[in-house]
């Protein structure tokens, strides 16, 4: 008996000896996020430019540098929250927001945007991406988050349209997962009986939604909150709306998720910009994005594109449109994976424009995680 209690001693002391520690590591933690908040002030007064959007390759490289048993998906919350609070120190991002066709608030450009920049930034919501830039161009917003690539239609072609038009460039690029959840009081599909939902989302479940929910009465209305608002005041009512894990749907409505996975297709992936004025490549830039215009044939675009096969690096033509001035003339975004703003790639950037009608580098950036 007292050779147990002995044990149940030294048990408990072990215990405790472990809080303590703990105790004192989050005394160190608190004097280092202070620390830190400190330096990132002192950056802000004496470097201008030391306001951008952090770059995920440097959230990465950090992560890596210190093993432990902490997941990576863990740390770049944590971390993407520490620079939110920093930067909202000195100013917080004004960022302007809008998807293809559900550019308002919740949509998949917002939750974007909230993994780039954290819950301390100001998030605007624009009607179309047009309005983003134009929110970008006026001062309005600091920068803008706009969709590349959309997960059921492909490259966005108007993008270049916008790029043309304002004096822009991409500061970053951003990838969500994006599927439709279900937000409701209720405690199951069975007690559902009537859904709202923004007609673009309709369309995206439309599918999944006759399956799982045959026979149900389908409201559409104008936006995702307009639909969480109605669910909330109507008995026996439900949500549909965006969702990309791991960020939880409660961070934007104050609705419960009731269910997941109502999107037609699964696996897909959306591509968006982070638009704003010119600037030097961020750190860990390893990836170019390029607008420029030639004629429309196809060995014009093959003539500017051989300039780049030195680099031995990845291309990808990710959008084109003609003219509208000049059916002769095609513009290109296209992708490269290689930072062009280096002195080594100037040449090479050089002669590819000498073939062009116009050429512009709308940026260098750290490649997003997908």
């Amino acid at each position: 008996m007292s050779e147990t209690r002995q044990d149940a001693g030294s048990s408990d002391g072990h215990v405790e000896t472990l809080r303590e520690r703990l105790k004192e590591t989050d005394r160190q933690l608190l004097e280092l996020l202070q620390r830190r908040a400190g330096l990132s002030l002192s950056l802000g007064e004496a470097d201008a430019a030391g306001n951008q959007p952090e770059s995920a390759g440097k959230v990465a490289e950090l992560w890596s540098s210190v093993p432990g048993p902490l997941p990576e998906e863990h740390f770049r919350i944590i971390y993407r929250e520490i620079l939110s609070s920093a930067h909202s120190l000195r100013e917080p991002h004004r960022a302007a927001f809008s998807d293809a066709h559900e550019g308002l608030y919740g949509d998949f450009a917002h939750i974007a945007a909230r993994d780039l920049l954290g819950a301390s930034s100001v998030y605007r919501p624009a009607e179309n991406p047009g309005a983003v830039f134009r929110a970008v161009t006026s001062g309005e917003a600091d920068i803008g988050i706009v969709p590349a690539e959309n997960y059921t239609e492909g490259a966005t072609p108007r993008i270049i349209e916008f790029f043309l038009r304002h004096d822009l460039g991409i500061k970053a690029e951003l990838y969500c997962r994006p599927g439709y959840c279900l937000l409701s009081g209720e405690q199951s599909l069975s007690s559902v009986h009537s859904l709202f939902a923004h007609p673009r989302s309709l369309a995206r479940c439309w599918a999944t939604l006759q399956k799982r929910l045959p026979g149900i009465r389908i409201v559409p209305v104008e936006s995702h909150i307009a639909a969480v608002n109605w669910a909330e005041g109507t008995e026996r009512s439900a949500a549909l709306t965006p969702h990309a894990p791991p960020h939880d749907p409660e961070t934007f409505f104050p609705l419960p998720l009731l269910e997941r996975g109502f999107e037609n297709e699964s696996g897909g992936r959306a591509r968006f910009f982070v638009i704003g004025g010119s600037g030097p490549a961020g750190p860990g830039a390893d990836k170019s994005t390029l607008l420029f215009t030639t004629g429309n044939r196809a060995e014009d675009l093959s003539r500017v594109l051989h300039c780049f096969a030195g680099l031995d690096a990845d291309i990808a033509v990710t959008a084109s449109c003609a003219l509208w001035e000049d059916p002769a003339q095609r513009a290109y975004l296209v992708d490269i994976a290689a930072d062009l703003a280096l002195p080594r790639c100037a040449g090479v950037a050089d002669r590819a424009a000498a073939r062009c009608r116009t050429f512009k580098l709308l940026g260098s950036y750290a490649a997003g995680n997908i």
